[in-house]
Order: structure tokens, then sequence, then C-alpha cells
């Protein structure tokens, strides 16, 4: 972290703190320790975006590591990809908006489809979306939701054909959606809107 700072100042220092750092594993576990560290900062993406530069500097001087760019989580440029990936996700549902203040552990316990779950719970069906798709999980469930509520919340005066417009630019992405369950809840609404 001092030489990443002394590095961004343009300080001659940078470069004498790293060598320090004698081997590789040392090196490594510095970056892994600025990895971790910027985990489990909660509150001040600063400090977090700080602790992710150090750590993608420290690792430009480790050997191989830029040779790995393969799927191992346990390399550096895995790791660091990885928990990029995490805090991507983790600040979008801590935002006052969201409100799922999760810690990295809490996260990982979970896991990713239990997270999109509980925002498909809270109807924050374009977010459970854009992470399901971002994290490459499926996201049929939260469109689905998205389509029933659509449904239910729609004010009687509203045309069932501009309903079943809308409903099918969002859902035209993906082929192979069933819609047995949105005409199931439009059939409560009327036979004609679950036939369209």
């Amino acid at each position: 972290m001092d030489s990443y700072d002394e590095f961004a100042h343009n300080d001659a220092r940078a470069d004498a703190h790293r060598r320090e750092m004698k081997d590789d594993t040392t090196l490594s576990e510095a970056v892994y320790d600025c990895l971790d560290a910027a985990r489990y900062e909660l509150d001040n993406l600063e400090v977090q975006q700080k602790l992710l530069a150090a750590a993608s500097y420290g690792k430009l001087f480790i050997k191989d590591s830029n040779d790995d760019y393969g799927d191992n989580e346990f390399s550096v440029h895995g790791r660091f990809v990885e928990t990029c990936r995490q805090l991507r996700v983790l600040n979008a549902i801590r935002s006052p908006d969201v409100g799922m203040p999760l810690t990295c552990q809490q996260f990982e316990g979970l896991t990713p489809s239990v997270v999109i779950q509980r925002l498909i719970n809270r109807r924050q069906h374009l977010l459970a979306i854009r992470i399901a798709q971002y994290l490459q999980v499926p996201c049929e469930e939260a469109l689905e939701h998205w389509a029933i509520c659509k449904i239910e919340t729609a004010p009687d005066s509203y045309d069932d054909k501009k309903l079943v417009d809308d409903i099918r630019v969002k859902l035209q992405a993906f082929p192979s959606f069933s819609y047995a369950k949105i005409a199931n809840a439009a059939k409560k609404r009327s036979t004609n809107l679950a036939t369209k």
C-alpha cells in the first residue's frame, strides 16, 4: 500500500518499498491482504478503491501473474477479478435504495442465487436481472416475477394489448423463456390477456 501511494505521487521510494519484499510469496501475500482488506471495507468506497489499486499495482510485479489469466480462482489474477466482481455486486446491493448491507462472508454463505431471490422479493427486478447476468446465473425467475407483478399492478384501464407488448419487449431477448406462470397470473385479470 505504501509503495502504491508513493507511486501515485511520483515518488521514487515506491520502487524501494516494493523491492523490500524479497520474493514473490511475500508480494503475493501483500496483494492478497490488500484484496481481503478491500473485501471487508464496508463504509468507505475510496479506501476500498485505493486497496484494489494497490493490489493491482502489486500483482504487476509477481512473476507469472500476467500469464495466469485462466479461470484459476487461486491465482493472483483470478482472486483479483473475483474480488472486484463481488465488490461491484455488494456495493450495488448496499446502496440505500436497496438496503441489503451484506458482508463478503454473508454473500458467499448465501450464494448469488439466494441474493438474487431476495432482490426479487423486494421487487428490485432490474437490479436482480443485471446482477444475474453479470454473475452469469439464470435470470428467468426475476423476469417471470417482474411480468407477473406488471400484470397484477396494472390498473384496470390499462389496455391488455399494451400490457402484452410491454412484457414481450422485455422478454424477447430470452427465446426459450416459458410464459406458463405469466399466463396463469394473467388469467386472473382476463382470459383474453392470458391467451395473448
